[in-house]
């Protein structure tokens, strides 16, 4: 529908339309005022330019939109996601992934496994507990196993240097940490 070309790739409305169009009814808008309001926020954001002090709230709330997805996708081109996780302590930032597009969730966290050691700083031990839990949370809530497998190799990373973290490792159900290894 997008079409091929980079215009298709990076159109503004691309991820509305492809929510909207989603094979399975559950991951499409629930109503036409989801849709419309979905509209609404990105017609706002281009006339504005992005709003990142609202995205940054909605992130840090764990909500949920198109600008949020299209701002981390931004973060993860520029390899600059972990290190605003760390800065803007988004320890919500969990969930706001596991709604992502299935695609971009795999980007985001293949992009966060890439960069979240550096992200961390020196001495900075309480980071890791930060993205342990993110990790730990999309092993429990995503439903894509690449996605989850990715997060359980942060977990794990994690658990090596953090006492914190390996309890949250620990804590996973056997069925889910053998699906995963």
């Amino acid at each position: 529908m997008m079409g091929d070309g980079e215009l298709g790739k990076n159109h503004a409305f691309k991820l509305i339309v492809e929510k909207a169009t989603k094979s399975a009814k559950e991951d499409r808008y629930q109503s036409i005022a989801e849709l419309k309001d979905a509209f609404d926020r990105l017609y706002k954001s281009l006339l504005e330019g992005d709003n990142i002090e609202q995205i940054n709230n909605d992130i840090h709330n764990g909500i949920y939109n198109v600008n949020v997805e299209t701002y981390l996708l931004k973060l993860v081109s520029n390899d600059k996601l972990s290190a605003q996780i760390v800065s803007n302590n988004w320890n919500m930032i969990s969930e706001v992934i596991c709604k992502c597009d299935n695609e971009n969730q795999l980007k985001i966290a293949i992009n966060i496994q890439d960069t979240f050691v550096n992200a961390t700083g020196y001495g900075g031990w309480e980071n890791y507990d930060l993205f342990a839990r993110l990790a730990y949370n999309i092993v429990q809530e995503s439903d894509i196993l690449s996605v989850r497998k990715v997060a359980y190799e942060i977990l794990d990373h994690c658990a090596s240097v953090r006492y914190g973290a390996k309890d949250l490792l620990d804590d996973l159900p056997y069925d889910i940490v053998e699906l995963l290894k």
